[in-house]
């Protein structure tokens, strides 16, 4: 079972109808919460909370888009039972299925529940209230369904949400660890909810929730890298100079050394330090202080641990 799809399914759980009668102008809102939000990658506990006004429009479907990182451990969600269709619709999912809770505000009453693992990537979320049940207006327990995005992330869609009471508010708590099924991204800073709601009237609305991950391991360092580098020319005069032309990745420190073939003693020798913005280079190599013979010049970038180097084969001559 892919753990992505999952995930979304959560997401769009809290987002039950309006009421009917509508009044106020169609916004409802989502809110999202991760605990704790400084453990990129592992598991956490999420709740989501969709409110209304009690006055506005129903809301026929919605769909959520669930950013991309968040994600079900799949070895967790392993060691849980999935509830079948006929388990859900006799409200008797076994306990073995269980993911979280989900409580609403509706008719002056508060309604309460389970969310189950269901078949084939959905949910299933029951909201139970004695006296509802008693008037016949006990909502059927909410599936959720999931649609695959372009981007690799996943969409949740509900398109059956009960309209015949309002939901001022609605809950949804997924068990936090050390029973938490739910991955945080691996990717710190900022990852936004997008809930895209449509009331029975055709109205569209839109809201969104930001949770910030953090405590990411630094990045690893950018490697030092030499490009197009050339040396010419390759045989002077004594006296005459060569150019050692170079492109750089990033900021580095450079070291340019003259040294004998077969010697290890440095006869010249240039350091300096150029920075991000300046990626080309060009180093003068002098041979007024060389004896004619045959010499390695070597250029060599250094910078956090990492570097690269290029040499080539020098000829002073006499005349």
């Amino acid at each position: 079972m892919d753990a992505r799809p999952l995930t979304a399914l959560l997401v769009a759980a809290g987002l039950l109808a309006a009421a009917p009668a509508a009044q106020a102008a169609y916004a409802p809102k989502l809110a999202v919460k991760v605990s704790p939000t400084n453990t990129p990658g592992r598991t956490v506990a999420f709740t989501s909370v969709v409110t209304q006004a009690s006055d506005e429009d129903p809301t026929k479907s919605a769909r959520v888009k669930l950013p991309l990182g968040f994600a079900y451990d799949t070895t967790a969600l392993s060691r849980f039972q999935a509830c079948s269709p006929a388990e859900r619709d006799a409200r008797a999912c076994p306990a073995a299925s269980r993911l979280g809770t989900a409580t609403a505000s509706a008719l002056g009453q508060t309604l309460t529940g389970g969310v189950h693992l269901g078949q084939g990537a959905t949910i299933y979320i029951f909201l139970n209230n004695a006296t509802l049940k008693l008037l016949g207006q006990e909502p059927k327990p909410i599936v959720g369904r999931t649609e695959f995005r372009p981007d690799g992330g996943t969409d949740t869609v509900l398109d059956d949400l009960p309209s015949d009471f309002t939901a001022t508010r609605f809950e949804l708590a997924l068990d936090g660890p050390p029973k938490s099924v739910i991955n945080a991204p691996t990717k710190c800073g900022e990852h936004t909810f997008i809930a895209e709601f449509t009331s029975s009237k055709g109205v569209k609305s839109t809201s969104t929730s930001k949770v910030t991950i953090t405590n990411c391991p630094p990045p690893p360092p950018v490697e030092v890298a030499l490009s197009a580098v050339t040396f010419t020319p390759r045989s002077v005069v004594k006296g005459r100079q060569s150019i050692l032309r170079y492109k750089l990745n990033r900021a580095a420190q450079i070291d340019v050394t003259v040294r004998r073939l077969g010697k290890s003693k440095i006869l010249g020798r240039k350091r300096f330090s150029q920075a991000a913005n300046r990626p080309n280079g060009r180093v003068a190599v002098a041979t007024a202080g060389l004896q004619p013979g045959r010499f390695i010049v070597t250029i060599r970038a250094s910078g956090d641990g990492t570097s690269s180097t290029r040499s080539f084969l020098l000829t002073v001559r006499a005349r």
